[in-house]
């Protein structure tokens, strides 16, 4: 589960990830930023990587790089080995940063969702609602159904046009 959106992934996030293991799925969860230690972002079932996990997985991912990636970059790909090693049932992930560009942007989920648009990182993802609608609705991937929060009018507008293209259903 892909989670873009201008406030609320975090919790959205969490709860989702909780409610799976709830219901007895062996869940991943990738989240940002962290409080204290980098191994909390990446979870499986609640509990956090091991810093041995962590460290071996990043350092695979080190291993593997052609040119320098970014420090969420690198964690994002640490993050997807973790739990295809696991075998996860469902992972659910939280973009960085809007979601067309985002590292995350490369999962292809069971389902997409979108919490928010508001103004956020205008510098990044554009001035108005619909510049960053568009960025956030990058995830949205052909035929995988979309729930998207309340919106603005401006917002609804561009995340319903690239469902529609896509073939997603929208909620």
């Amino acid at each position: 589960i892909h989670v873009a959106g201008t406030n609320g992934k975090g919790t959205v996030c969490t709860l989702l990830a909780h409610t799976l293991t709830w219901a007895g799925k062996k869940t991943g969860l990738f989240v940002s930023p962290h409080l204290i230690s980098p191994t909390e972002r990446i979870q499986i079932n609640g509990q956090p990587i091991s810093k041995t996990d962590f460290r071996r997985v990043v350092e695979r991912v080190q291993a593997c790089e052609e040119e320098p990636l970014n420090f969420f970059e690198v964690l994002t790909a640490a993050c997807l080995i973790y739990f295809a090693e696991k075998k996860t049932s469902y992972v659910v992930v939280e973009t960085g940063l809007g979601g067309r560009k985002d590292p995350t942007n490369v999962c292809v989920p069971v389902l997409s969702l979108i919490t928010s648009v508001g103004l956020d990182h205008t510098a990044i993802l554009g001035n108005t609602l619909a510049q960053i609608a568009y960025e956030k609705a990058g995830i949205i991937k052909p035929r995988v159904p979309v729930l998207c929060g309340e919106t603005s009018f401006e917002a609804a507008q561009v995340i319903k046009q690239i469902a529609l293209e896509c073939q997603a259903p929208l909620t």
